[in-house]
């Protein structure tokens, strides 16, 4: 697994891993009828048994976006087809000698995954992404902050929402999450894409905004794609004009990419 600038996310051979929302982009290839209750003998190593019905293939083939079945601290996933326990791998590894368990299959060390390189501007904050949630850690006026999925150190400047004023405080979160987060703050929550495309989208975010700055996205997005035109945009023509929507926030433009399915 490493890190990819051009994409935002964090790539391994099959497919892609987005530190913003701590999830995959893509489905997981690995899980079908023949092994999503049993598992496999790849995915189970040595605990494989046939007939055994196995509680991690079947939570993972049940939500195919999902990382590493949100525990990063205990399984990791460097290939991107299934997680493995990184507990029983370090056992596993020690051997009988080192009072490891005998008999059983060794999976290998876990690989460490390359960092991402420092921002050469200070920021003062930076967007923290977990498995499957998302926060916003202050730094002091010193340069950057760092943030952590797993063991893999992301480094996220503040610039990466542009002029926004606040966005960086609450970061790219669901819809009515961020409405929770933001009661009684005097600030909006921002559709990455707006609600008229929500039947295009995969999974629509929002983004924490005055109200001016609401208004400026949504002037940006009806003076592009004005309304009343009597026609479905398709998603690549909605990603054509969000890229000149967000092209100065590009926090909101991976979110929109990731909405639309790019």
């Amino acid at each position: 697994m490493y890190w990819d600038w051009g994409t935002q996310t964090y790539m391994t051979r099959n497919r892609h891993m987005s530190p913003r929302t701590g999830r995959w982009t893509q489905p997981d290839p690995h899980w079908n009828l023949e092994n999503m209750i049993f598992g496999c003998e790849a995915s189970r190593g040595a605990t494989f048994r046939e007939g055994m019905p196995y509680t991690n293939a079947i939570l993972q083939s049940g939500n195919l976006f999902m990382y590493v079945m949100h525990n990063p601290v205990r399984f990791t996933d460097s290939n991107g087809l299934f997680a493995q326990d990184d507990a029983m791998n370090r056992v596993e590894a020690g051997g009988a000698g080192a009072g490891g368990m005998s008999g059983t299959r060794t999976f290998g060390s876990r690989p460490a995954p390359t960092p991402a390189p420092a921002p050469t501007n200070a920021a003062t904050g930076a967007v923290v992404a977990g498995a499957g949630a998302l926060a916003v850690a202050k730094a002091g006026s010193a340069a950057t902050a760092a943030a952590t999925v797993g063991t893999v150190v992301i480094n996220k400047a503040v610039q990466h929402w542009g002029t926004l004023s606040r966005a960086a405080e609450f970061g790219v979160r669901s819809y009515y999450q961020l409405k929770k987060l933001i009661n009684n703050t005097g600030l909006q929550a921002h559709h990455i894409i707006e609600q008229r495309f929500r039947e295009t989208v995969v999974s629509n975010q929002a983004v924490a905004v005055t109200a001016a700055e609401h208004q400026a996205f949504t002037n940006k997005w009806r003076e592009l794609l004005p309304y009343g035109s009597g026609r479905t945009f398709t998603p690549a023509e909605i990603w054509h004009h969000a890229q000149t929507v967000y092209a100065d926030f590009p926090a909101l433009l991976d979110a929109a990419r990731i909405a639309l399915g790019f």
